[in-house]
């Protein structure tokens, strides 16, 4: 995942970057705050020497990003999928299958916000965009 952003902060060798949010991002643990507002924040290692108002260039880890996108897409599904399961083969209700699996992607949604909320994805400042 490769991204633009505008550097808004320092503190110390930390800068804070702000990043428009795209239409298909819905607020995963990797943003560690909601995209509802359009925009997002993450806190990197300064290691390009960025100012405040720059505009830099940040890359993601192929392997932080497969794990964002685990969490956010793969494994609500494969609840959503056991829930309809429980209601359609052991209940025998179709209508509480579907609510059932809506329920349990909800609450992996919700456990895994708070569970990794605090995970360090790896990015990586690569440039100064003048």
């Amino acid at each position: 995942m490769e991204q633009i952003g505008t550097v808004i902060s320092l503190d110390g060798s930390k800068i804070k970057v702000l990043f428009n949010t795209k239409l298909g991002c819905g607020g995963c643990a990797g943003c560690k705050s909601s995209c509802t507002t359009g925009t997002t924040f993450i806190k990197i290692e300064n290691t390009i020497n960025a100012n405040i108002g720059d505009k830099v260039y940040v890359t993601m880890e192929k392997s932080s990003y497969n794990k964002m996108t685990y969490l956010a897409y793969l494994i609500p599904t494969i609840f959503l999928i056991v829930g309809i399961f429980i209601g359609v083969y052991l209940l025998k209700n179709e209508l509480l299958a579907i609510l059932i699996g809506f329920v349990l992607c909800f609450l992996t949604y919700f456990i895994f916000g708070k569970l990794f909320k605090n995970v360090d994805f790896k990015y990586k400042l690569t440039k100064v965009i003048k």
